[in-house]
């Protein structure tokens, strides 16, 4: 049994009146939606949000011992800009192009050789006594 709602005048005016609003309003926010600098707020705050899903969930690489130590080894590692990131590209080319293992002592010992003959001043200072 169906009942038809018959409504005053008035209250049909008001009904329409509110349908109006909402149409607007729907028109306003597809608006903010295709305007090119909120999408791409929406989409970084996307981008964040599944990096912070993926880093929290997945399971983190252990930390190679001997990098560990290596990095405590070479105060200047990430503190000096130049030689960090020429110990950045001799590492790149010793692994990629050179074929050495980054776990093995060798490349440790060719890495420390190729830095040093890249800033042999600062790897003194870094390493006397009279720091």
């Amino acid at each position: 049994m169906s009942r038809v709602l018959k409504f005053s005048r008035n209250t049909r005016k008001k009904i329409y009146n509110f349908e109006i609003i909402l149409l607007e309003l729907f028109e306003k926010i597809i608006e903010v939606l295709t305007f090119r600098p909120v999408i791409n707020y929406i989409e970084n705050l996307i981008f964040v949000r599944k990096l912070r899903l993926k880093t929290k969930f997945e399971k983190k690489p252990k930390v190679d011992k001997k990098a560990k130590k290596w990095e405590k080894l070479n105060p200047w590692f990430g503190k000096d800009t130049p030689m960090t990131w020429t110990a950045v590209e001799i590492h790149r080319r010793l692994v990629n192009e050179e074929g050495f293992d980054p776990k093995s002592d060798e490349y440790y010992t060719e890495l420390d050789k190729r830095i040093y003959q890249e800033f042999p001043l600062k790897m003194k200072k870094y390493f006397s006594s009279n720091n």
